[in-house]
């Protein structure tokens, strides 16, 4: 699998491109959480080459998370959409073949909400939990500051 998302520096030279189009086990997520899982395979797009003295990525990856809803506790499911993350890497840092799975992982992982409902966020058990909840205010409160209000 680290061989299908490995780019090699010394290809692109001359304005070349590195184009990856894979799927991945989500196995490289290296995910041990009781509470989270990646059921389905990890669809990744890379876009890499050199710009000056930089090793650019453009990525694009799609993956599934599935976490407990915070009110019913039944599994949620959230789709994670990374589109046009790019990523630098200076090349006297890196080595001629370098891998890009950490940083698919790293964008991933920054991607998953804390909480998650079931339902789309609309969970069927909400009511049950309604008297618990913050009520929202339908007017500005007093507490608020609003620096620039004055300067009209």
């Amino acid at each position: 699998m680290q061989q299908k998302c490995t780019i090699y520096v010394d290809r692109l030279k001359d304005g070349q491109t590195s184009h990856i189009k894979e799927e991945f086990s989500p196995d490289f997520l290296q995910v041990e959480e009781s509470s989270l899982s990646f059921p389905e395979q990890v669809a990744v797009e890379i876009k890499a080459y050199l710009s000056e003295d930089h090793l650019v990525l453009h990525i694009n990856a799609e993956a599934t998370s599935v976490s407990p809803c915070v009110i019913c506790n039944q599994p949620a499911t959230h789709q994670i959409k990374i589109q046009d993350h790019y990523h630098t890497e200076e090349l006297s840092e890196i080595p001629a073949v370098f891998n890009c799975l950490p940083i698919i992982r790293e964008c991933i992982l920054l991607e998953i909400k804390d909480y998650l409902e079931c339902s789309g966020g609309t969970c069927p058990d909400r009511d049950s939990v309604a008297s618990y909840m913050k009520k929202k205010s339908t007017t500005p409160s007093d507490d608020v500051n609003y620096p620039f209000a004055n300067l009209m």
